[in-house]
């Protein structure tokens, strides 16, 4: 072996201690949860536009002073996490719900 396989393989090694199979699963599921939340949002969001739900109350509250969905953060945030600045009371309830479930089977799981 050559001096820089074995560095190559102490780098993998090093990252495979400080970063377990376990951290990496519970990272991805985590991710993975997120995303589903957003489209799950965006979903919602289509429908009502489509006036195939009613929105319930347009906007709940408006954080765009805080963060704004339309910025590159915000835009960030609320591709991943489902953030609106101004959401409409039925998507936050639909997200509500879906956490609820999500952290229920989540519990039940590590029993």
């Amino acid at each position: 072996m050559t001096m820089k396989e074995i560095r190559i393989g102490d780098t993998v090694q090093i990252r495979r201690g400080v970063c377990g199979e376990g951290y990496r699963f519970r990272v991805s599921e985590i991710v993975l949860l997120l995303l589903a939340g957003a489209l799950l949002v965006s979903a919602v969001d289509k429908l009502i536009a489509l006036d195939v739900l009613p929105a319930l109350v347009d906007p709940t509250w408006d954080t765009s002073a805080v963060l704004d969905d339309s910025g590159r953060v915000g835009g960030l945030v609320a591709s991943l996490t489902g953030y609106r600045a101004r959401p409409a009371l039925l998507p936050v309830l639909a997200l509500a719900v879906y956490w609820a479930v999500v952290v229920t089977f989540l519990r039940r799981a590590s029993r």
